[in-house]
């Protein structure tokens, strides 16, 4: 009986190309109709257009008060400056609205040919594209990807660090790659620490130090471009924003509450004034949120759960071993310094790097395990790592689990995808959603109005305008604004406006907290006592105009 020929397999460069398109596929729909914009979004476009305008490294948002300036000041305390320079490099190629729109995406595909290019040198290329494709329609991946963040930036940064650690060995280039993702990303340095620690072992090994001095002297250039960049500026030489999180409890001190609760010099001065339990009860509740937002179904991990002991099998033999310590200790770290940051929580963003990598610790061992014993042959984990047999075989029971687990998150993805766009469409959004601002149909009226108001010559500074929404207000008036506190007393308010020198007052009424309602209305009549007029009203948004207009001094 004549043998029946086999199908031809793909190729492993095959593979990549269709991860890689159901990855842009996936993001089309959200990109071709809109990127929602939020407030860190505002902020990294407005530093990137203040480049671009020969400005230096400056930004007229002030979202913090934990800090004396006026509203248009140097913005190394509030943004770290790599994505900034990205969005500022790209935007020569291309209008700014469209590069917001694509550079996540852009950025996250890079990312996953890094990560398949590293998976490669220890498995198979069916498993590896297996990975990839989850990677590719995550849902909580899918929706940091999409926007002009600093998670995507940095973890192809990161990525590009192992790579160049694990892979092919580079040490300047994993070195350089360290310092970009630590001026895109602060925190990074915990990271560098363990890329590090994998070189250092490599040297110990091998007996060769160069490789290790090679590293650290290239990662060492962030810290020393950060250092440089703010004695430039007059600031102190680690300034950054990322203080906040060891000197508040909670994050919105440093923006609305300060008068009430004061930015601290110190972690330690801190715990000493608020007490270790409080502390300790936020790390706590940050510890629970976080694996909280891992275990649900809907973040796609808990799918794969069933697959850790076979994955555990698949990691025990070398070199996959020493593969799994370096991204197991990555994603670790980088969740712990989250956790242990008191002050803050979001785990659509921060979650970024523990998902990536547990997906690539996970998913490849466990395919190849099942593939295994399903066609009854010896694990392809004793195979030699990075093989050049660029065929696809292997088992289809397991092709098919991962298949099952791609389709369900890309029926997730589609599901959000509706909902975005008809969200978008019909101009409803949740309560207290960010896009409220930034869709607002009031839009047009409230420029028309303030342009009306605040008619000027081109000499002329702009006027400031203080708002609970200052980022709003910068991106729709183009003006310089600064963030007005929720708790003022009646007669504390004016002489707050007067020390920030605003020229108007901006009130978004829906994100308003509802627990200051009290303090909104003493704000309108303290404005009203003081013959501030309202040049715009209507809901959501009011604009009131100082008494002397825009002659006030910052």
């Amino acid at each position: 009986m004549e043998k029946l020929k086999s199908r031809p397999a793909l190729s492993a460069s095959s593979l990549l190309v269709v991860a890689l398109a159901i990855a842009a596929l996936a993001r089309l729909v959200p990109v071709a109709f809109d990127t929602p914009i939020g407030r860190d979004i505002t902020e990294y476009q407005n530093v990137a257009e203040n480049l671009a305008t020969h400005q230096w490294f400056g930004i007229d948002i002030k979202a913090f008060h934990a800090y004396e300036s006026s509203a248009v000041h140097y913005a190394g305390y509030a943004r770290p400056p790599m994505l900034p320079v990205v969005l500022w490099l790209s935007e020569m190629v291309g209008p700014a609205d469209w590069v917001a729109r694509l550079i996540g995406p852009l950025l996250y595909l890079a990312s996953l040919t890094l990560a398949w290019s590293l998976l490669r040198g220890f498995f198979s290329p069916i498993a590896s594209f297996w990975t990839v494709v989850l990677l590719a329609v995550h849902p909580g991946l899918w929706r940091v990807s999409l926007l002009p963040l600093t998670e995507p930036l940095v973890l192809m940064l990161v990525l590009l660090a192992l790579w160049a650690c694990l892979r092919s060995p580079q040490p300047l280039i994993s070195g350089l790659a360290v310092a970009l993702a630590f001026l895109g990303r602060p925190g990074t340095a915990v990271i560098g620490v363990v890329i590090g620690a994998v070189w250092a072992a490599r040297a110990w090994r091998e007996r060769r130090p160069a490789g290790v001095i090679v590293f650290c002297f290239a990662a060492l250039l962030g810290p020393a471009a950060l250092i440089a960049s703010n004695l430039a500026n007059g600031a102190p030489p680690l300034l950054t924003a990322q203080g906040f999180l060891w000197r508040v409890v909670r994050f919105d001190e440093a923006v609305f509450y300060l008068h009430r609760n004061p930015i601290y010099d110190s972690a330690a001065a801190l715990i000493a004034d608020r007490g270790a339990g409080s502390v300790a009860r936020a790390v706590a509740k940050n510890i629970y949120n976080y694996g909280l937002a891992l275990g649900k179904a809907s973040d796609g991990l808990a799918m794969i759960l069933p697959l850790v002991p076979l994955a555990w099998m698949g990691l025990r033999k070398s070199p996959r071993v020493g593969f799994a310590a370096a991204l197991g200790a990555v994603a670790l770290v980088d969740l712990t310094l989250y956790c242990a940051a008191w002050a803050t929580f979001d785990a659509a963003r921060f979650l970024t790097f523990t998902r990536f990598f547990a997906l690539m610790l996970i998913v490849p061992p466990a395919f190849e395990a099942i593939a295994a014993m399903t066609a009854g042959r010896e694990s392809s984990s004793s195979a030699s790592p990075g093989s050049s047999d660029s065929s696809v075989g292997g088992s289809r029971l397991p092709q098919a689990v991962m298949a099952m687990i791609a389709l369900t998150w890309l029926c997730s993805i589609g599901m959000r995808s509706y909902v975005t766009v008809r969200e978008r469409q019909t101009g409803r959004y949740p309560a207290g959603s960010l896009a409220v601002l930034w869709f607002t149909p009031d839009a047009d009226a409230l420029r028309a109005s303030f342009e009306s108001a605040f008619s000027r010559s081109p000499q002329e500074r702009p006027p400031t305008v203080a708002s609970n929404e200052p980022w709003f207000t910068n991106r729709e008036l183009r003006v310089p604004s600064f963030v007005i506190p929720y708790d003022l007393y009646m007669d504390e308010w004016i002489t707050f406006l007067n020390s920030g020198g605003a020229d108007a007052v901006l009130i978004h009424e829906e994100d308003w907290p509802g627990d200051y309602l009290g303090n909104l209305a003493a704000l309108r009549t303290a404005l009203a006592a003081d013959r501030w007029r309202v040049v715009h009203e209507k809901s959501p948004l009011q604009l009131w105009s100082a008494p002397d207009g825009p002659a006030n001094s910052l």
